[in-house]
């Protein structure tokens, strides 16, 4: 369903090259990865230095894979990366999972636990194969991550410095 290297081409717009902002909580990162991320996954070198085929393949395993993203309508995925990469896996799945049950889908017994496994996607793949359902989806998943930003301002103004950069994510 998804290509992930679509995707990933996109979700560079969002995350260019190296920061080091005194506000951002993650340090260092380039390509969105923290160096902490990147020494988690054997990378050893300057975080200036990360190289793009690195950044993608961490990428691809800690987010992409991690919300089965080849399973789900394109539109979905690539909007869930975007936020799974941003606030991280749990949040996105928990906020995709709090939306299909909103539809009236069973996620299964584990219910909204951030873990976006086989009985997540087949409630998906439900919910999408009905008109107009995608986008509206991920309308819902826009709506939830800039409410998300703006509560993380709200609880901490020294990160009020990213919210413009942030609401270019909703879209």
């Amino acid at each position: 369903m998804s290509t992930f290297s679509t995707a990933f081409k996109l979700y560079l717009k969002f995350e260019g090259g190296y920061v080091n902002h005194p506000n951002d909580k993650g340090g260092a990162t380039k390509y969105g990865i923290t160096e902490g991320v990147a020494r988690g996954n054997g990378y050893q070198g300057d975080m200036k230095d990360l190289p793009l085929s690195l950044a993608e393949s961490i990428i691809k395993k800690r987010y992409w894979d991690k919300f089965n993203g080849d399973l789900m309508p394109y539109e979905i995925a690539e909007k869930m990366l975007n936020i799974g990469a941003n606030m991280g896996v749990g949040t996105a799945s928990k906020m995709l999972q709090k939306i299909l049950v909103i539809y009236g889908q069973d996620i299964g017994k584990s219910g909204i636990d951030g873990a976006f496994g086989n009985d997540s996607i087949k409630a998906l793949n439900r919910v999408a194969n009905k008109p107009d359902s995608i986008t509206a989806i991920v309308k819902y998943l826009n709506a939830m991550q800039g409410m998300r930003y703006l509560n993380i301002v709200e609880a901490n103004h020294s990160q009020r410095v990213f919210l413009k950069g942030w609401t270019k994510r909703l879209s």
